[in-house]
Order: structure tokens, then sequence, then C-alpha cells
């Protein structure tokens, strides 16, 4: 019986089917790889429930498929793994059970594997031999909580709780899908039971408030999807979370909801505190009456256990039509296109449930823009008149296949995705952030190791290489406690259980034990530089004319970190732009002929700290354009010339705080003036043909040096 309650009381940590939130996925293989990716996913966090309900719900459509029944028996296989390690504790501390460590380890592993009798059981040892010791009481009254939840279910439903007989199975498949025994709960010994603390319902989620010179560890968030829109977008945002934010535990729901969810979530809140008894004691799955709104009990059960709700809300600009517009591709070739424009508006509204009355607790927004191309004959405005209609089309209706193409174009690209932006804005939350503590400190050898708590492992929390954290620590002033920044470092590596990273601004030694706290970047480093280059004639600077070794000018980089996709740390991707200040060339007749030149470079730059120091190497590639000003020859275009090149760099750089960098590159611009294909000399239009100018080809071969400064996203 009171077996039966547990696996009832747990029923609500089920994750829901995504019916609704792949519409995209029509074929049949498609929607079992979908299961089996989810349910590994989930697996890989041992949350073996969560992934055992994908696996069955992929077995109820698809019967007859043989991956997802050999995947569900190698997940009880790694269920019989996950219970081997409490095993493997109880040895452990059988070997030594006057030490504390030991009974606390194995009252965590009771508790995540439900067995809460045995976790009491392990606590009360801890504190037999640590009685002042913190964490163990709180693990002790998180325990008994449950225990007394269980007991008082119990009581409850004995004249509620009716069996319900199993279909029976074919003999092959029911040995198959049978799971394996848990291990038996230790026995509890008669022993003086130390009082409950008084808590909220939710204290338990949150995990103790530390005091002054205790650590904060990262608790893992329950969160629940829900859409007040029909859209497929939601199963793109859906994507970007469980991909990027594994510190999340989720449950995913379909439902529908129109109008106000706050004011939903609050009634589902008060049927919560209304029922709770009698929900609990029910073992048929009944629909739960919410106000005037009848929702699934699968779909109650999973809002109730959820700690956060994230609702995606999205809108479309209107939609406005502007052409034709001239395109040059490499595949393509030229030719011109109708622009159909939209600007696409996502609110991620966050709704937090811990407290006595659900409230909104943060509103992500973010935008993309949106261009579908129609390809026309001619840049006759005819075209324009033709296709201005479309902007009395409904937006969402008609722009919904173009966002889609965008979100899976990001895919491509994910260092630029404009999704990443809002994974970084929900991570910078302070309920979501990542906490630990330093587990060694060898300043020497600047090598640090970041721990997350003991149920936790960086690669469970998604830490990736180069993320930030802070040393904080706490301290007395005037009466009162304050938190105090002390030091920043970056991740460069992992071991099995603990991160290692890189101290790079240092006020104090960092110290065994210090709080971490994660400092969320997107890497995305926009810069500005002001410096000079090579801007010459003829195919080299030795033009005679004074200064064009060094020409003013003034260049926008936006370099992206690449450590998160490629595994090198501190590795860069750059576009470059630059523009030099206009240089007189008084050549033979061309006494008031200057040229102005511009330069788009891609490229890649590696950095290596020393602390606060650093020193870098790059390199970038591109194209050169230049344009002549005030020659004769040229009445009503300019004439313009381009070529293309290589720019190598070496730099010197300083981190002054986590998000601002200056420092100087040096380098050699490197743009002889061959240039492109047949356009060997200045060119301009005029009366609808393409002439030639007689003046020396534009080059850029000396030295580039420039100064910089950066915020880093």
């Amino acid at each position: 019986m009171r077996k039966s309650l547990i696996c009832l009381f747990q029923a609500g940590i089920l994750v829901a089917g995504l019916g609704l939130f792949s519409p995209l996925a029509s074929a049949a293989d498609q929607s079992v790889q979908f299961y089996l990716d989810t349910a590994k996913y989930f697996a890989d966090l041992q949350e073996f429930e969560r992934a055992e309900s994908f696996l069955t719900k992929g077995l109820t459509e698809y019967p007859e498929d043989l991956k997802l029944l050999i995947e569900l028996s190698g997940l009880y296989r790694q269920q019989k793994k996950h219970q081997e390690e409490v095993l493997a504790q109880v040895r452990i501390v059988k070997k030594d059970p006057t030490r504390a460590a030991n009974w606390g380890r194995l009252g965590e592993l009771n508790i995540l594997l439900k067995l809460y009798p045995a976790a009491v059981h392990a606590y009360q040892k801890a504190l037999a031999v640590e009685p002042q010791n913190p964490r163990y009481q709180q693990g002790l009254n998180i325990a008994q909580n449950l225990v007394k939840t269980m007991l008082d279910l119990e009581s409850e439903s004995q004249a509620l709780i009716k069996p319900t007989p199993s279909p029976r199975l074919d003999p092959e498949l029911e040995k198959l899908l049978t799971p394996l025994p848990s291990p038996s709960p230790l026995p509890i010994p008669q022993e003086t039971p130390v009082p409950i603390a008084s808590s909220g319902p939710d204290d338990d989620l949150l995990g103790p408030e530390p005091g002054l010179g205790e650590t904060e560890v990262y608790q893992r968030k329950y969160i629940s999807f829900f859409q007040t829109q029909l859209t497929p977008l939601n199963r793109h945002a859906v994507q970007w979370f469980l991909k990027d934010l594994p510190r999340f535990n989720y449950n995913l729901i379909g439902s529908e909801i129109n109008g106000d969810l706050l004011s939903f979530l609050k009634l589902v809140k008060r049927y919560q505190q209304e029922n709770a008894g009698q929900m609990a004691a029910t073992q048929e799955k009944q629909d739960a009456k919410i106000g005037d709104k009848v929702i699934p009990w699968s779909e109650t059960q999973r809002i109730m256990r959820a700690a956060y709700v994230f609702n995606p809300d999205w809108s479309y600009s209107p939609i406005k039509v502007t052409g034709p517009h001239l395109h040059k591709t490499r595949d393509k070739g030229e030719y011109y296109a109708i622009h159909v424009n939209s600007t696409l508006k996502l609110n991620l509204n966050i709704f937090k449930l811990l407290n006595e009355q659900p409230e909104k607790y943060a509103e992500i927004p973010q935008t993309w823009d949106l261009t579908k191309e129609i390809v026309v004959g001619s840049s006759n405005s005819e075209y324009l008149s033709e296709y201005k209609p479309l902007e009395q089309e409904n937006p969402a209706r008609y722009m919904l296949p173009t966002a889609l193409k965008v979100f899976e174009e990001e895919k491509k690209e994910p260092e630029k995705a404009m999704s990443y932006l809002v994974i970084t804005e929900v991570k910078k939350l302070e309920d979501f952030i990542l906490k630990g503590d330093v587990r060694k400190a060898d300043m020497p050898k600047d090598d640090i190791r970041l721990g997350f708590g003991e149920k936790e492992t960086p690669r469970s929390l998604g830490v990736n290489l180069d993320d930030g954290y802070k040393i904080w620590e706490t301290r007395q002033v005037g009466g009162k406690e304050q938190k105090q920044e002390v030091g920043f470092m970056k991740v460069r590596g992992f071991l099995e259980t603990e991160a290692q990273a890189q101290p790079i601004i240092v006020g104090r030694d960092f110290e065994m034990g210090d709080q971490i706290k994660e400092y969320p970047k997107a890497g995305i480093l926009p810069t500005i530089r002001l410096g000079t280059t090579a801007v010459g004639l003829g195919g080299s600077t030795a033009y005679p004319v004074q200064g064009s070794w060094f020409v003013p000018q003034a260049s926008y980089d936006t370099e992206y970190n690449m450590a998160r996709l490629l595994g090198i740390s501190e590795l860069y991707n750059t576009l470059h732009f630059s523009m030099n200040w206009p240089v007189n060339y008084p050549i033979n007749r061309f006494r008031n002929t200057g040229v102005i030149s511009g330069l788009i470079e891609v490229g890649t730059v590696k950095r290596f700290y020393l602390r606060q120091w650093i020193f870098s190497a790059g390199i970038r590639g591109g194209y050169l354009i230049g344009a002549l000003i005030n020659h004769p020859d040229a009445q009503t275009t300019v004439p313009t010339q381009a070529s293309l090149g290589i720019t190598p760099t070496l730099g010197i750089h300083y981190q002054a705080t986590p998000d601002l960098m200056f420092g100087l590159d040096l380098g050699a611009r490197i743009y002889p003036g061959f240039g492109l294909a047949d356009k060997e000399s200045w060119e301009y239009k005029e009366d609808g043909f393409t002439r030639d100018v007689t003046f020396p080809m534009l080059s850029s071969v000396g030295p580039y040096l420039t100064f910089f400064g950066n915020y880093i996203f």
C-alpha cells in the first residue's frame, strides 16, 4: 500500500508528451527519434522517471518499434546501476561508520531514490557524529517532511484507493519491460527524532539559507512550459532550453490557455491548497475543474510540481514591402528581389510558483528581423505596386515559414544565434545563476577547481568553456552581513565532478571553500578601434606621397567566442569593418584627386591569458574597396576599385573588469592591389556603361596599428 502511495506521490514529476509542441515532425521515424533523444537526455541527468515517461509514450504511439523497446530495457539497466551506487555507499559507511560525510552522502542518495525513511536514518547517524552541522540538519528536516507527507497521504486515502488490474502484455514484452527491483531501505533504529524545522511547502526546493561563511550551491529547478498560442515556434523555444540549459528539470506542457496566465496559475495554486489531500489520494486520473477551465489531471499535476512556468508569447510587426533590391551572390549571381519585411518578437514570461501566491518573476524580450525575398525580373517599380497588397496579410500566418527558416539557419551558426541571447538572459536571473564553491586553489599555478554541490557536475549543469565566475565573500560591516566581490575567473577545462578554472582578476588569493557565482555572458564582443594603416597606389605604398604609411583609420569589430562550439578556449571568430581618412594624391593633372578606402574582413583570433594581461595572435582576410574623390574624368559617379588580401596581427590586451577589455594590436596589412577577376582598374558608370579611368591601382601594404576597447556581452 505504502509503495503504491509513493508511486502516486511521484507521479507529478512525469513529463508530458510533446504532441502539441512538434507539429513539424510528421514522419514516424522523426517522432521516434525525438522520443529516443529526449529520453536519453533525461537519463543522462539521472531523471529516470522522465526518461521512462517519454519511452512509454513513444511505445503507446509506436508499439512495434524495436528501438524504443531496446532503449527502455537499457534504461532499466541504467537504473540498476544507479541503485548500486547506494549499495556501494552503504559498504563505505560500514567500513567507516564514524565519518559524518559518509552518512550524509548516503542520505542524499536515498532521497534521490525516494527512499525517505532510509534517508532519515542516514542523516540521524551523520548528526550523531557532527551535531552542529547545518547541512545534515537540513537534510534530516527534508527527509522527515517527506516521510510525514507519505504517512499523511496513506492515512487520508485508505478508503479511496482501489487496486486497478494491469493489462496483460505479451510474456516476452512483459519480461523486457519489468523494472529492476529497488534496494530495500535501511531499518530505522528507535532514536529520539530531531524536531522538524518549521518551513513552507516549497522550502525543500530552495535548500537551506546560508549563514556567514557558508557557501551556496545551485538547487535544480523544475520548469514547466505553458503556451498561450498554438504555434510551431514554441517547439523551437523548448529545444533551445533543452539543449543549452540542462540545469533545469523540465515539465513540457501542451495545453493552450486563453486569457491571463498569471490569474490561471493563482487558481491552480488555490485549487492545490484546497484539494491537496483528495488529489493525492485519488488513484484515477481525473480532470480538474479550475475556475471555468477543465484541465487534464496529468497536466494539473505537472503545473503543481513546477517551481517556475515559462510562457513564450510571440507577436509580429505589420508587414512592409520594399524594393526591388539588387542582390549579388556567388551561387545565384545578380538578381532583383522584392523584400517582404516583418519583425518577430518574443516575450518570454517567467512566473514563479514557490511563494504563497504565484508571481511574475521576469520578462525577457528578443526580436528577429524577418525578410522574405520574392525574385523579380528587373528594377522596375511596377513590381513593388504588384506586391504591395501583401501588407494586408496576417503576418503571423504569412511570415511563419520565414521565421521557422531563420530558426533553422541559426542552428548552423549558433555562436551568432539571437536565441542564445535569450538563454543568456535567463542565466542572469538570480534564481537561475549557478553557484558553488572552490574545491582547490593552487594560486602559484593558477589552477582553481570548482564544485557545484554533491548532486551535480559541470556537465549535468551545462557549464561551458570560458564561462565566467566571480568569487564572493561575506563580511560583517557595521553589524550587517555584506557580500563583496573579490575575484573573477574563467573555466578552462573539466574533470569528472569539477570544473578547472583560471583566475583572471584577483583581489586576494582564492581559498578552498570560497563562494563562486556564475557571471553569464553570450560571448559577443563589439569592439571600437582607432589607429593607422597603409594606403598607397601602384601596387605598393612606395608611391611618392608623404604619410601614406600611417593613414588614420577607424574600425568596428564583432567577435564571437567559439569555445562552446569547437572546444578551444579563447578562440574567437571576427568580423571586421574599417574606413581610412581620405588621402590626397597630387599626381600629374590629378591635383585634387584623393582616395578613401574601406575594408571588410573575417578571421580568427586566439587569446592567451596571464591573469589580467592577455597576448593574442590572429589573422583576417577580406576585401579592400577604394573610391576616387574629385577625379576629373568622372563627373556623375565615383570610380571604385577593389582587391583581396590578409591582415596578420599580434596584440597585448588588458582585462580591466569582467566586462571591459582594452589593448593594442600590431600587424601588417597585405593588400597588394592585384584586383579581382577582370577588375584591374578604377571603374565608374555613365549612361548605363562601365568606363575605366587612368589612375594607379589601390593597394594597402604596410604596418597596421590600432588601439581598441570592447565590452563583453
